[in-house]
């Protein structure tokens, strides 16, 4: 309760520490209200806590906190359920809870401080509407005792600034032993001066590792040392502290007829010795100690029960159907994941699973893949084809290319505030050798313009309706002079034309793309990365650009042949052959689409990687009952789905 107390008052600070606060929105001691306000409240607070995880930042400014929980709050209250209720948003309370500062808090009295804390936390509901246990009523009379202790400091003390203020509160709340008043019981957690001289059933007694017992000598520094020596007081030399901690340890031992010494092991990175007090006792394993305790029978029931349980197998391959509205929803990430494994696809396109994004340090590789995409696009709309872009002189292309990469980057980071320049000049430095070398393979290539970049478009497949974006078209000329056009997927990550082919096409985006666009004749990664940079693809006939192969030459035929068994793939035949891929690549494609739409949820990974890559879904996927189960099927084709039998 007063830890909870203390991190709301952090609020007040122009940073948090998103994980710190993420924990703190669960606590039920703010913002607790009764048993319907409390049902939405935390599903607001759950929303609160992936956006502020999703900016991937280990420190939040005060005032992003704010503006996201407000807008969060503006949307919830306009949903029809939610605004028929009597509700204050967390929002709302988080914003009060600023409106309390005056307008220019500068420096006050102790005793203002200390009323204002007070009407923060009441604002944000501290201590909650729950009844509090008695120990929690102890805690709360305590923690106000405080604000009265860190008014009399205006007996002593300048006004202070709300940092100060602050400090001198937590400093107070880290001083203040407090003991609760409980009434006899099993078990007493007492300290070490406290238990001297009682006498117990059993007795455990930690920390007795070389390190802290006997404890440092801790000379008071306003008392003359020889004095504090002379009279034996309390921490003044080493000699007084061993003497003390031995006869603790007399006292200890013979405290109870069953008596437990135990030492940490391990502190960091550093082993531990035990004290040399305790050395001489005889040692006991954990294992050994706990050998005959209740937990271990316990626990040994709990095996026998989970021994002899019976399982009941149901078939949940099949989910539900796409309704006509989820028909609508949903691009070529779909069908990559239905292509990889069915279940993931379900689960995170169906039921909305995924992992809680990760702080980073620094960038993620979402917005540096997000930087080196918007660089590329605000140059090819100033250079608009292949003449313009050489037409540059070198230190013109070069400023171009700083220009479009620093405008990249202040627009992707325009809210990270805690990347500073000395940050960005080290982004552009990465950068700008990637897009240099980008445009040394745009200038080998055959004459071309760019057609599109970043344009939406929708396809129909099947029974989805599926919205595509592009990253760009090209128009090229092949060797009859006839217009080609080029479609264009950049990657900052490793790729391959093979995950175009094959059953169950791994990345679909770029044929999806040459489905909705009957002119297109070739499609290629574009890889941008510190160890590649160039162009990965297939061409109908002449190479747009070096690394496309021609589906004429027998590299590339040999290739699909492999990869589907069969294909009339020919050498010298390209525009056949580019005919007889998107055909090839329809009937994949549809076949995922309306696996898709009929709910299929089969855990069935395409291969070892798709399963490593997809880690975060282990615990929905089940995978040790899925092999139970098909091993149970594979035996018993005939069985109900809902058949009990004894495992």
């Amino acid at each position: 309760l007063v830890d909870t107390a203390l991190q709301l008052l952090k609020l007040n600070h122009q940073q948090l520490e998103c994980e710190r606060f993420c924990q703190l929105l669960y606590s039920p001691y703010w913002h607790n209200n009764h048993q319907l306000q409390h049902t939405i409240s935390l599903a607001e607070r759950s929303q609160l806590e992936y956006r502020l995880r999703n900016l991937q930042q280990r420190q939040l400014r005060t005032a992003q906190l704010r503006q996201i929980a407000d807008k969060l709050s503006q949307r919830l209250a306009e949903d029809e359920t939610a605004a028929t209720q009597d509700y204050t948003w967390l929002g709302q309370r988080i914003m009060d809870f600023y409106y309390a500062l005056p307008p220019q808090p500068g420096k006050q009295s102790a005793k203002a401080w200390a009323q204002l804390f007070i009407a923060q936390l009441q604002s944000l509901g501290w201590p909650g509407q729950r009844r509090l246990d008695s120990n929690e009523y102890q805690q709360l009379s305590q923690f106000y005792a405080l604000f009265e202790e860190l008014s009399s400091l205006d007996n002593c003390a300048q006004p202070l600034s709300l940092a100060d203020a602050l400090s001198h509160l937590s400093a107070l709340a880290h001083k203040r032993h407090y003991q609760a008043k409980t009434p006899d019981c099993p078990i007493t957690i007492v300290g070490s001066l406290e238990a001297a001289g009682l006498d117990f059933d059993y007795c455990w007694v930690l920390g007795m590792q070389q390190n802290n017992w006997p404890p440092a000598p801790a000379p008071n520094p306003l008392i003359p040392i020889e004095l504090q020596r002379d009279k034996q007081m309390p921490h003044a030399s080493a000699e007084r502290e061993l003497g003390f901690a031995q006869s603790l340890t007399a006292s200890y031992l013979s405290c109870a007829p069953l008596v437990v010494l135990s030492y940490a092991r391990m502190e960091g990175d550093q082993e531990l010795q035990p004290s040399p007090l305790v050395k001489h006792l005889e040692p006991i394993s954990p294992a050994e100690l706990f050998h005959h305790s209740p937990a271990c029978a316990l626990e040994n029931y709990r095996q026998a029960l989970y021994q002899s349980r019976q399982l009941c197998w149901v078939d949940n391959r099949y989910g539900p159907g796409l309704s006509a509205a989820e028909r609508q929803l949903g691009g070529s990430g779909v069908l990559k994941q239905q292509a990889l494994c069915p279940f993931n696809a379900f689960a995170q396109y169906r039921l909305g699973a995924g992992s809680w994004p990760e702080p980073q340090l620094g960038l993620s590789p979402l917005e540096r893949g997000n930087i080196l995409h918007l660089a590329l696009e605000l140059f090819w709309q100033q250079c608009k084809d292949q003449a313009g872009l050489l037409a540059l002189e070198d230190f013109e292309l070069e400023t171009q290319l700083e220009q479009v990469g620093q405008s990249a980057i202040d627009e992707v980071l325009s809210k990270r505030f805690d990347l500073g320049p000395g940050f960005r000049n080290i982004e552009l430095a990465r950068l700008l050798p990637i897009l240099n070398a980008w445009m040394a393979e745009e200038m080998q290539r055959p004459a071309f313009k760019v057609l599109a970049i970043e344009q939406s478009q929708s396809l129909a497949l099947g029974p989805l309706n599926l919205q595509l974006r592009l990253d760009r078209l090209d128009e090229y000329s092949d060797a009859q002079g006839q217009t080609q056009q080029l479609l264009i997927d950049y990657k900052t990550g490793q790729c391959s034309s093979q995950s175009w082919l094959g059953p169950r096409t791994e990345e679909p985006q770029l044929p999806l793309y040459s489905l909705a666009n009957h002119n297109v004749n070739a499609i290629a990664f574009g890889q941008l990365n510190a160890s590649f940079t160039g162009f990965i693809g297939f061409a109908a006939g002449r190479e747009p650009a070096p690394g496309i192969d021609s589906l004429d030459n027998k590299k590339a035929t040999d290739l699909l042949n492999k990869q589907w068994p069969g294909a009339p793939y020919q050498e010298d035949c390209g525009e056949q052959n580019w005919s007889e891929l998107q055909q090839q690549w329809q009937q994949e494609l549809l076949q995922l689409a309306e696996r898709y739409d009929q709910g299929d949820a089969s855990l069935d990974f395409k291969n070892r990687l798709a399963q490593e890559y997809s880690a975060d879904l282990k615990g929905l996927q089940r995978l040790a009952e899925h092999s139970q189960k098909q091993t149970y099927w594979q035996a018993n084709p005939g069985a109900e789905p809902n058949l009990s039998f004894e495992f």
